[in-house]
């Protein structure tokens, strides 16, 4: 039988009204950011250190939402 902490980390959790704030301010910075990054990428010649940077990328932006609509523990 799964463990709490397995269904709490699959079940959905819908953020709540100052979330949904968060995660758009979240947002708006991360599209900055990803406009520079892009603009790097589309420079270097080390294509798997960008693909690399870039998965990072959207990794970070996933867990920073997580963190927001997770109840706490």
């Amino acid at each position: 039988m799964a463990s709490e902490k397995m269904r709490r980390a699959i079940e959905h959790h819908a953020p709540n009204e100052n979330g949904v704030r968060e995660i758009v301010k979240l947002r708006r910075a991360a599209l900055t950011f990803a406009d520079a990054l892009e603009a790097v990428g589309a420079k270097t010649e080390n294509v798997r250190e960008f693909r690399i940077a870039e998965t990072k990328f959207e990794e970070c932006v996933m867990w920073a939402v997580k963190s927001i609509v997770l109840p706490p523990e």
